[in-house]
């Protein structure tokens, strides 16, 4: 017989309806489906595992709203029914519905409390706190789940769910504690100490974290598991400034899996900050990356020209449609490239540019919302996936996208990995190339990009004529003035000690051995690690410096009390081959000499192309021996560089790196160049109507 003469025949036991749609449910009988919720709405209530299997018949082939509507009816016919709840509960946390779920348990657990019913209530408990946990709702999550410990004690996933909600509303202390409870009863360990791991790293503890990664590589693990520690101990190892140890493990996971595209991701930005001879192999790996991305992908020829929307942007007065220009960025909120962006978004022409922000991920921060104020247009493209993203950039219809970020914060270069205008360009985030060949140029200067470095980079090297970065006033330096008291001169530095190698401290040594009564501050959030501290203080202690010449401070509440700190230093030491930008002008704003180490690569002349900008050159050393020399002649004059801090202060803040306007016209003459040069490349028709054709 038929199935469908079985239902025109009604069958009479609970069972047999049960056998019939379970039937229906395997082999995805759309058409009998709606036939067979109606008959099983008119039985008793079913277990709520019978409608998981419908809903998901329903959504396969109908779609989810017909499977939502499955649950819907189901429900009105048997309201508040535990298991059946529970079941359409989880089916709306799996479709990413958490709001949803979490207000169907709320209701139903009040609807058994007023019963004074609980039999069922354990996991209905348990499933609340977790869509109360998707929904960021933690505090009312912790409410629940203390309901669910005095419910079911005995539940294995009590103590994971106290920690990610402690973990979310940032007690990192109290989260490890639950997490290392939740190791023995955990599904799956590995994702237990992930999370441990992540903790110690938001207490800047990456030593702490890296040792649990250490740990747990121990184990007996899948090869999935065993990838994602190494990637995350490599993490670690770049944190903690050990950077050789992070690229073999990047290398030894891309030996297990060479098309691991993340991998080649953060391998990269290793790469990028060693020196040579790595940062020369960071074209063939960025090749790799890029081909195994777009393979991953299924992408076409990155070359295929883009659908692009047609320009629907303002026109000048004179008639003539402005430039218009995104900028792509992940880091509008108080953050060194939000920092730099800030003189273009203030002095940028808005008679002739058209200006967008690009927001990969938006902030609510004072920078932010001033930044955001200043643009023509933000574009919010968070939580649109990559193909979401390219598409809304694209029907913008931009002639310039200048991405900001690089390999270092988002996930921005895969959104131009396939063309979404004219011409492409970084600026500003990263000291390297992206090797990406849809990335038309690297903006830089002539002291960060010369001509031997070309080979280094897929892009074209666009020079500014004048120091690439600039600050603007309206950031607010505060008065230098000297605070030190020590009778010798204190050397300091306040650079991220993720950038501290055996390189920089051989230089450090050098001069430190050269001025032996001198101190050494070292400001940080990562100061407070055992063994960075025990690091630094055995390298040096090669060249005679004592432990006790060396002080650590930690973070500060804000950049305006960090500012303050650089009146406690006499003379400011630099990093190698990561040099200074940020800090480099943060230093020399407050009226604090810095010696430079100029390096053979891009991250290696940040620094010094700050130091040229105010015209000291002399302060630059290509040697140990060069920056103990420099470093002894500053130290020399040491209570006068402590009288004469507002001087100095005075003439940087009059110099180019504060030259915001300045910045900002040669910024725009070089979009107007590149896009004249697209311009020509076609043959004269100019990159937008181009473009058009394709409309």
């Amino acid at each position: 017989m038929q199935l469908s003469e079985l239902f025109s025949a009604r069958c009479h036991e609970p069972h047999e309806w049960h056998q019939l749609m379970a039937l229906v449910i395997k082999h995805r009988l759309e058409v009998l489906l709606p036939t067979a919720i109606e008959a099983t709405l008119q039985l008793d209530p079913v277990e709520s595992s019978f409608w998981e299997d419908c809903a998901k018949a329903v959504s396969e082939v109908s779609g989810q709203s017909a499977a939502d509507d499955a649950f819907r009816r189901a429900l009105s016919a048997h309201p508040f029914e535990p298991r059946l709840v529970d079941a359409y509960g989880c089916f709306l946390l799996r479709s990413e519905q958490p709001d949803s779920a979490a207000e169907l348990y709320a209701s139903c657990l009040q609807k058994e409390a007023a019963n004074g019913s609980s039999g069922e209530c354990g996991r209905l408990w348990l499933h609340y706190a977790q869509a109360l946990l998707r929904s960021d709702q933690n505090e009312s999550a912790l409410e629940a789940l203390l309901q669910l410990s005095i419910l079911s004690p005995w539940l294995p996933e009590v103590d994971f769910l106290v920690a990610t909600a402690l973990k979310n509303l940032g007690d990192h202390e109290q989260a490890i504690g639950y997490f290392r409870s939740a190791l023995s009863s955990h599904a799956c360990p590995t994702d237990v100490v992930m999370e441990i791991g992540d903790c110690f790293n938001s207490l800047h503890r990456p030593d702490l974290a890296l040792l649990e990664y250490k740990q747990a590589l121990t184990w007996d693990l899948s090869a999935r598991e065993r990838e994602l520690l190494q990637l995350s101990l490599a993490q670690m190892h770049f944190r903690v400034g050990e950077h050789e140890q992070s690229i073999q493990l990047y290398r030894e996971v891309l030996s297990a899996d060479p098309g691991h595209v993340m991998a080649h991701y953060f391998l990269l930005i290793s790469l990028s900050i060693v020196g040579r001879p790595q940062v020369g192999l960071m074209r063939a790996t960025a090749e790799s990356l890029w081909t195994s991305y777009r393979k991953a992908q299924d992408a076409p020829d990155p070359d295929t020209e883009p659908h692009l929307g047609q320009s629907s942007l303002a026109f000048s007065g004179t008639g003539q449609r402005k430039i218009s220009i995104g900028i792509l960025s992940a880091e509008i909120k108080e953050h060194v490239v939000a920092f730099f962006l800030t003189p273009f978004l203030e002095n940028y022409d808005r008679s002739r540019f058209q200006v967008d922000l690009l927001l990969v991920c938006s902030h609510d921060e004072p920078r932010s919302r001033y930044l955001k104020g200043l643009a023509d247009a933000v574009v919010d493209l968070g939580g649109l996936d990559q193909f979401q993203a390219r598409q809304v950039i694209r029907d913008r219809a931009y002639d310039v996208v200048v991405e900001t970020s690089a390999y270092l914060h988002s996930a921005s270069l895969f959104i131009l990995s396939q063309r979404c205008a004219p011409v492409q360009c970084h600026y500003i985030g990263f000291h390297a190339t992206t090797g990406l060949d849809t990335m038309d140029y690297f903006i830089g200067d002539g002291e960060t990009v010369p001509d031997d470095f070309e080979d280094d980079f897929s892009e074209t090297l666009w020079r500014l004529p004048r120091p690439w970065l600039a600050r603007s006033l309206t950031d607010g330096v505060p008065i230098a003035q000297s605070l030190a008291t020590h009778e010798a001169p204190v050397f300091g530095c306040f650079s991220s000690l993720h950038k501290l190698n055996k390189q920089t401290l051989t230089y450090w040594g050098h001069a430190l051995r050269a001025v032996p009564n001198s101190l050494l501050l070292i400001k940080d959030r990562l100061s407070v690690v055992p063994s960075i501290q025990n690091r630094i203080m055995e390298q040096l202690a090669d060249f005679g410096v004592e432990a006790s010449r060396i002080s650590f401070l930690g973070m500060t509440p804000g950049w305006q009390e960090h500012m303050h700190h650089f009146n406690l230093v006499d003379i400011a030491f630099d990093t190698t081959p990561w040099s200074g930008a940020t800090t480099a002008f943060d230093t020399l704003s407050m009226g604090v000499p810095l010696i430079g180490i100029r390096g053979d690569c891009t991250s290696a002349r940040m620094s010094s192309s700050v130091l040229k900008a105010i015209g000291a050159d002399d302060w630059i050393a290509e040697s140990p021996e060069e920056f103990a020399s420099i470093a002894r002649n500053l130290a020399d004059d040491y209570m006068a560089i402590r009288h004469e801090k507002e001087v100095l202060q005075h003439q940087v803040l009059t110099s180019t790196l504060y030259d915001a306007a300045g910045l900002t016209t040669d910024l725009e003459k070089c979009f107007q160049q590149m896009l004249a040069l697209c311009a020509k490349k076609n043959g004269g028709v100019s990159a937008r109507q181009k473009h058009d054709r394709f409309e």
